[in-house]
């Protein structure tokens, strides 16, 4: 469906009031159908992975679509998804979208789809990871992907390098599951870095862990509530265990 004009900001709208220029209404049902919505910041284009239930029985069916930054579609390509693997994340670096799918049944493995958003070409890895874990979220750096997952009480990061097909769980994070974990990526630095909080009671810690593309070092600094607020020196370890 073509995109409409959006509506015009009202007479006492102040100058710099954010405006809607375009609006795309997508010919989907709600209840059958799902979209996830990514910003390509490089060409200021949007990024849509569109899935369909099946009407009866049978997979649902997925499609990448390209918007510009008038909505305009540029092109679709159709994303063919192993029977029993569901999205589970999607993220994006430069002109790249990634989509991670995991197996209904078997959580050990994984599906990847990374979508060249300029050119439309599309590659995929597939994982078998040989533990069973629950996926919690997922970022990308320098052509890999770092995977939050819960390994029965514990949270950790699951590496997969896409050129190679090879994995591995990073020993540097291995967290207890009622800790608060956040991760980010810093393209500046070319760095993950993960922040960890953790409470008994009556301590309370937060521990920063940074980390390179490859995880071949790790870098950790442990802060501790104190007068100065100021955290203890950064301590390097290394962060490789090949699994895969």
């Amino acid at each position: 469906m073509e995109p409409a004009a959006g509506p015009s900001p009202g007479p006492g709208a102040a100058p710099d009031a954010p405006r809607q220029t375009a609006r795309l209404e997508l010919d989907l049902q709600s209840f059958s159908s799902d979209v996830q919505v990514l910003a390509i910041p490089e060409d200021s284009s949007v990024v849509l992975l569109v899935e369909r239930e099946a009407k009866i029985t049978g997979k649902s069916s997925y499609v990448f679509q390209k918007l510009d930054k008038a909505l305009h579609s540029r092109w679709e390509k159709p994303l063919e998804v192993p029977e029993r693997f569901q999205l589970t994340e999607i993220c994006g670096e430069g002109t790249m979208v990634y989509a991670l799918f995991q197996d209904d049944y078997l959580s050990n493995k994984l599906w990847i789809a990374a979508l060249n958003s300029r050119t439309g070409q599309i590659r995929t890895t597939t994982y078998d990871t040989k533990l069973t874990h629950r996926v919690q979220s997922m970022k990308a750096l320098d052509g890999n992907l770092f995977v939050t997952v819960q390994l029965e009480q514990h949270l950790t990061v699951l590496l997969l390098k896409l050129q190679s097909g090879e994995f591995e769980f990073l020993p540097a994070v291995y967290e207890a599951l009622e800790s608060q974990f956040t991760f980010i990526t810093d393209s500046v630095a070319n760095q993950i870095k993960f922040v960890v909080s953790q409470n008994n009671g009556v301590k309370s810690r937060l521990q920063v862990k940074q980390i390179s593309p490859r995880a071949s070092s790790c870098t950790a600094s442990l802060c501790r509530p104190k007068a100065t607020g100021v955290c203890s020196r950064p301590s390097s370890a290394p962060a490789t265990l090949p699994t895969g």
